[in-house]
């Protein structure tokens, strides 16, 4: 579901966002090449939000973390190994690999079936920069990692939302202009 812990690395070349915009993909994280003004970045999300990171170990049965994905009302979780990211667990990756392959998520290991290709982005990753990467990649939630610290996880729905409160806050300026 989401992507390149040391378990694994995901490169790619560059995915192009705007006639000046730019990712480039090295080793596990994103970086941005742009010319112009850039969004806003990504750590200013993980702002307004609660701390708390959720994770998971890999040796927990799926069972056991499809419970946590549950209480923690999210659809994917950080998989971690003492303090090394290895893996994502997703919703998706339950269905994927458990589900429909007729496994058994009380005797299958979260390692079995979670997502080893992690793919990341800095804090100073823009926002648009990650929406465009969750689409070119088809995933849903990206963790945000600072050098090897795993700083909290973001989802297109974080990113969607932000949008939409720019979107109204621009809105609401310019009627207090017409109006004034």
């Amino acid at each position: 579901e989401a992507g390149g812990g040391r378990a694994g690395h995901r490169r790619a070349g560059g995915a192009k966002l705007s006639t000046r915009t730019y990712i480039v993909y090295t080793g596990r994280s994103c970086h941005r090449h742009t010319n112009g003004d850039p969004m806003k970045p990504v750590i200013e999300l993980l702002k307004k939000r609660d701390a708390v990171l959720h994770q998971v170990a890999p040796d927990v049965l799926v069972f056991d973390g499809l419970k946590l994905l549950a209480d923690y009302g999210a659809g994917a979780m950080v998989v971690m190994d003492g303090q090394r990211l290895v893996g994502m667990l997703s919703e998706r990756d339950y269905t994927r690999k458990v589900a429909l392959q007729g496994r058994n998520s009380r005797e299958t290991r979260v390692a079995d079936i979670m997502t080893r290709d992690v793919i990341t982005v800095t804090p100073k990753t823009s926002t648009q920069e990650c929406m465009a990467l969750m689409s070119q990649k088809k995933i849903r939630h990206l963790p945000i990692v600072d050098g090897d610290r795993v700083l909290g996880v973001i989802s297109i729905l974080d990113i969607m939302d932000d949008i939409i409160a720019d979107h109204e806050q621009t809105i609401a300026q310019l009627q207090n202009y017409i109006s004034s």
